[in-house]
């Protein structure tokens, strides 16, 4: 996923005593924070998948996010 934030809700409420649209982000809290915090923070997550034969040697690897990064950077 963009390690960027990204914001979903790009909708226009009409306020008619104001003759005006705001964002939706900007009129409801809730919708701010699903947009920008809680759907980044517990949706977007990457996952990864292991052969069974080597899933519980991953899960002991006290350094498996430097191997990880490692991996990663060796790829670009």
């Amino acid at each position: 996923p963009p390690a960027e934030r990204e914001v979903q809700f790009d909708i226009q409420v009409h306020f008619r005593k104001e003759d005006r649209y705001r964002a939706l982000g900007d009129v409801s809290p809730v919708v701010r924070a699903l947009a920008r915090e809680q759907f980044d923070d517990y949706v977007k997550r990457v996952r990864i998948f292991a052969h069974p034969r080597i899933v519980d040697d991953m899960r002991k690897a006290s350094n498996f996010a430097a191997l990880l990064h490692e991996a990663i950077a060796r790829m670009e």
